[in-house]
This record gives structure tokens, C-alpha cells and sequence, in this order.
């Protein structure tokens, strides 16, 4: 079974990767799943639990700390 979803996930992130930083495909890929992947997880989180971002919990301040607040 092919995740849909991720493929063009990844392929968007490429083709902004490439559009605004001139990276390749590679480099898009090995970098910005590592910083964006767990933010959007986090913040599909919140939209079901908003209490959440309020909740001091490990993955709060994992998503403060990316956020950089």
C-alpha cells in the first residue's frame, strides 16, 4: 500500500525547498521531514485536544523548543 498523503507531503516540500532555499530534492528531503513532520503532528494534535498546548507535557515543550518559544 502506498501513503498517498506523504508522497505529495514530500513533493511539496521539494518543490518550496527548491523555490525558496535552492535546495535539491535530497537535501529537501533529508531535512525539512525532520523539522516539519513533527510540528504539523503537533499541531493536528491540538486541534483535537486544544487543552494540550497548555499541558505540560514532553511533547509541549518538544514543540516549543522547534517553534524556538
Amino acid at each position: 500500500m502506498v501513503d498517498v498523503g506523504t508522497l505529495f507531503r514530500r513533493l511539496t516540500l521539494q518543490v518550496i525547498a527548491e523555490a525558496a532555499l535552492s535546495m535539491t530534492p535530497e537535501e529537501s528531503d533529508d531535512v525539512l521531514p525532520r523539522l516539519y513532520e513533527p510540528l504539523v503532528a503537533e499541531a493536528n494534535r491540538r486541534v483535537w485536544l486544544p487543552a494540550r498546548a497548555h499541558l505540560p507535557i514532553p511533547a509541549r515543550f518538544q514543540y516549543d523548543r522547534r517553534c524556538g518559544s
